[in-house]
C-alpha cells in the first residue's frame, strides 16, 4: 500500500485511491482517525460552541463518507475535509444568527468556548481573560474573515493553503486575515 505524507502535519496518509478500491471502510476509518481532532477544533472555532462542534464534526464525516468515492485527489485530503467542515460550520453559524434575530434575544450563545491557543502556563494565567474575550469577539467577524483568522492565527496555515481551502486568491486570504485582525483589535479596544 502506497504511503504519502501530509505536508502540513507530517502525518502519514494512505493512498486513498488504492484503499478505496481495496477497502473503502478502512480508508474512511483512517481519515476519521487522522483528522477528527483537527476537524473538531476547526468546527468549534468557527461555530463558537463545543457542543455544536461535535455534531458538525459528525456531519462532516457523514458527508465525507457519502462523497468519498467521488474524491479525485485534485486537492489534499486535509483541504477537502476543511472545506466540508467550514461550509457546515458557516451554515450553522448563519442559521444560529437568524434564529437569534427572530427570537430577539441578546443572551450569550457561546458560553463554552475553546481556548484560542495553547499558551504556556505563565501566559495562560496572564492572558486567559483576553483570549476568552477575543474568542467571543471572533464570532462577530464576517464568516470569511473569521475563517481566515482561525486558519492563520490558530491553525498557523500559510496563506497559499488558506487560499486553496477557502477557494480564494492568496491576496484575498491575506486581505481577509488583515481585515479580520484589524476588526478584532478594534472590538477588543472598544469593549476593553
Amino acid at each position: 500500500m502506497k504511503q504519502s505524507r501530509d505536508s502540513e502535519t507530517g502525518k502519514g496518509t494512505l493512498d486513498l485511491q488504492e484503499m478505496l478500491r481495496t477497502d473503502p471502510r478502512a480508508a474512511f476509518e483512517e481519515l476519521v482517525r487522522l483528522y477528527r481532532p483537527e476537524i473538531f477544533d476547526l468546527c468549534a472555532r468557527i461555530s463558537g460552541t463545543r457542543s455544536e462542534a461535535e455534531d458538525l464534526t459528525q456531519e462532516t464525516f457523514v458527508r465525507v463518507w457519502e462523497k468519498i468515492d467521488g474524491f479525485r485527489g485534485d486537492a489534499e485530503i486535509r483541504t477537502w475535509l476543511y472545506r466540508i467542515a467550514i461550509n457546515l460550520s458557516i451554515s450553522f453559524t448563519r442559521w444560529l444568527k437568524r434564529r437569534r434575530m427572530l427570537r430577539g434575544g441578546e443572551e450569550s450563545l457561546f458560553p463554552d468556548l475553546p481556548e484560542l491557543a495553547d499558551p504556556s502556563p505563565e501566559v495562560l494565567v496572564q492572558d486567559r481573560d483576553l483570549a476568552q474575550r477575543a474568542h467571543r469577539l471572533l464570532q462577530e467577524l464576517p464568516a470569511r474573515q473569521r475563517t481566515a483568522v482561525v486558519f492563520r492565527v490558530i491553525r498557523e496555515l500559510p496563506y497559499a493553503k488558506i487560499a486553496e481551502t477557502m477557494s480564494i486568491s492568496v491576496g484575498g486570504a491575506k486581505a481577509n486575515v488583515h481585515q479580520g485582525m484589524k476588526k478584532l483589535r478594534r472590538l477588543l479596544e472598544e469593549r476593553g
